[in-house]
């Protein structure tokens, strides 16, 4: 968790089983994925996942801060 450059950055990652993530259109699949875009794209930021089976899993998201007045 970083505040830089006017951004609040989270990233987490492990290296557990992974998944087959397909896109953000098949989020609504998936409610707690889809509910993370919902949070934070209604602050501004951008989401990301990364996951492949066998090789973990990335989750990214950035978020401006003047909005928020953090």
């Amino acid at each position: 968790l970083l505040i830089n450059g006017g951004q609040i950055l989270f990233e987490i990652e492990d290296n557990g089983v992974g998944f087959v993530y397909k896109d953000r259109n098949a989020d609504q699949e998936n409610l707690g994925i889809f509910g993370m875009h919902e949070r934070i794209n209604s602050l501004g930021g951008d989401f990301s996942i990364e996951s492949n089976l066998d090789s973990g899993t990335r989750i990214k998201a950035v978020i401006p801060v003047q909005q928020h007045n953090i």
